[in-house]
């Protein structure tokens, strides 16, 4: 036998487990190769390796014998949960596309300007008619107090 290569008996001592848990192991995928004629064959360094990446892909939430697709699967998976979140979101009315946001804040802004270039036209025939600096004053803010409660609906 390769010095590197053991027994499940032996590489259950090397790391703590039964024979039975190298066993289970193997079947997970830890590698090990046919010994002609005496069982399974352990590479240990490998099957440590293994293990390591193994142990760690659980931490993370995948195991590693699947790779680059269980990557994949668990980036679709957060996708999918993603758009369930959105759409449940958008039917509790907690969210608002960007279109129906444009088209309100333009309306908003096209009304604030509109109000604000007929401020001339409306204040030009009255304001003479208000004798003191206050109540012209006056007259503008309520004025302008007026356009902004309207952009305020």
């Amino acid at each position: 036998m390769n010095p590197t290569e053991c027994s499940h008996r032996e590489m259950g001592e090397i790391l703590g487990y039964s024979p039975q848990k190298i066993s289970a192991l193997i079947q997970q995928g830890a590698p090990a190769s046919k010994g002609g004629g005496r069982g399974v064959a352990i590479n240990s360094a490998e099957f440590i390796a293994w293990l390591l990446r193994h142990e760690k892909g659980k931490l993370v939430g995948m195991a590693p014998e699947v790779g680059d697709l269980g990557m994949e699967k668990a980036r679709q998976a957060k996708e999918t949960a993603d758009n369930l979140a959105l759409k449940n979101a958008q039917l509790r009315k907690e969210l608002v596309s960007a279109a129906e946001v444009e088209q309100l804040y333009t309306a908003m802004v096209t009304t604030f300007k509109d109000r604000l270039r007929s401020l001339g036209s409306k204040l030009a025939p009255i304001i003479p008619i208000k004798k003191s600096v206050a109540e012209r004053k006056a007259f503008i803010d309520d004025y302008v107090d007026e356009v902004l409660r309207e952009l305020a609906k």
